[in-house]
């Protein structure tokens, strides 16, 4: 899980400047099927949240991966 709370997108803290704070859910499984293989499954804002770090600027929505490691 991440967040953020409710903040001024600009040094003056103008009124039309506050930004809604947020909060985001992310996971990951990994499975080792032994010392040279290992997969994992994740997934980043899996809510489909719609935020801003910067006033004007939407981050990602939900994503999926799949990462395999194969150690030689």
């Amino acid at each position: 899980m991440v967040g953020n709370a409710a903040r001024f997108d600009s040094a003056n803290e103008a009124a039309s400047s506050r930004m809604s704070g947020y909060s985001l859910l992310n996971a990951s499984l990994n499975y080792r099927f032994n010392s040279q293989l290992q997969i994992e499954l994740a997934g980043n804002n899996l809510t489909d949240r719609r935020y801003e770090l910067a006033r004007g600027y939407n981050q990602l929505p939900r994503q999926w991966f799949i990462n395999v490691r194969i150690a030689m």
